[in-house]
């Protein structure tokens, strides 16, 4: 497990140590944080991105995911999130969003060759014939710049800040794995995996809470619902109780520890190290909530 005392969301300094080569296709940069904690960076998702060795990148902490694995995205040497930007057309895609839908993408390029993706409507995907598209720049993810033509719906929301969203049905999403459909004031709709919050008392009809963690290439964002009463940054008493494997419809298998809170209702946990794993087999033990990722629960001891 890697530190997780980054902020999600937050931009620090990272020094290029080197760039390593395992094969043709297979660079990696080499990046130190300010932690002193060493980090691969695929080199060929940021081709306009110079490496060079002792070199400061500035990179956002894009995601830490339920293992603690910390995600990085240098910062785009001519693109920011938020500006607009004109984009050249090169051809349409069809996509399996995340609602499980086939939608339509046109696939841009940037003055510097870098991907764009814009998502289209209904009423677009029969009339999109532009060769030159303005759009702002939604989100930029693994070096791919994300559209979005509506400025107005973006600057209602920042990411990492919570919002209300209605819970308007389940469905079942591109990996086949059922899904409760959000909708929010706008009409617009997400999605959020079902058997990823079996804890939460979510049922369509209810409106529920969530911070917005991400955007993908179908421009819709990635929601995680806040817990019932549990928060992350504060401390509580956890036992373990058992190890599970959990299997998803799309056939991944997920490791998890399953705890029980202070309410004496079982939580899902992160995967462990060994070290950690002792102390919470130690009944009552005090533990932070470091972060809350798809319903699990990253804890440090404290």
């Amino acid at each position: 497990m890697e530190t997780t005392t980054f902020k999600t969301g937050n931009i620090y300094p990272f020094r290029v140590v080197k760039v390593v080569i395992f094969s043709e296709h297979e660079r990696f940069a080499v990046l130190e944080g300010p932690l002193h904690t060493r980090h691969l960076l695929d080199k060929s998702l940021f081709p306009n991105q110079v490496f060079r060795r002792n070199t400061i990148i500035q990179c956002r902490i894009d995601k830490i995911n339920c293992s603690g694995k910390i995600f990085l995205e240098p910062q785009n040497p001519g693109y920011s999130e938020g500006n607009t930007y004109k984009f050249t057309f090169l051809h349409n895609e069809i996509i399996v969003n995340s609602l499980g839908e086939a939608q339509m993408v046109a696939v841009m390029q940037g003055r510097n060759t870098e991907k764009a993706i814009l998502a289209l409507s209904a009423d677009d995907e029969t009339s999109f014939n532009e060769v030159f598209v303005t759009a702002v720049i939604a989100r930029i993810k693994k070096g791919i710049l994300i559209l979005h033509k509506d400025r107005k719906i973006l600057d209602k929301y920042q990411f990492y800040k919570t919002y209300p969203f209605q819970v308007v049905r389940e469905g079942i999403n591109h990996k086949r794995n059922p899904v409760f459909i959000l909708s929010d004031d706008y009409g617009n709709e997400f999605s959020i995996q079902k058997d990823n919050y079996t804890a939460y008392d979510i049922v369509p009809g209810k409106t529920i809470h969530c911070k917005i963690t991400g955007c993908g290439i179908d421009g819709r964002f990635t929601l995680e619902p806040v817990h019932p009463y549990l928060e992350e940054g504060k401390i509580y008493p956890f036992t373990w109780l058992r190890k599970e494997f959990i299997h998803k419809h799309s056939g991944e298998t997920h490791e998890t520890h399953i705890v029980s809170d202070y309410q004496g209702n079982e939580q899902v946990a992160a995967p462990v190290v060994e070290s950690l794993l002792a102390a919470l087999k130690n009944p009552g033990g005090q533990y932070k909530i470091e972060r809350i990722h798809k319903g699990k629960l990253l804890l440090i001891p404290v």
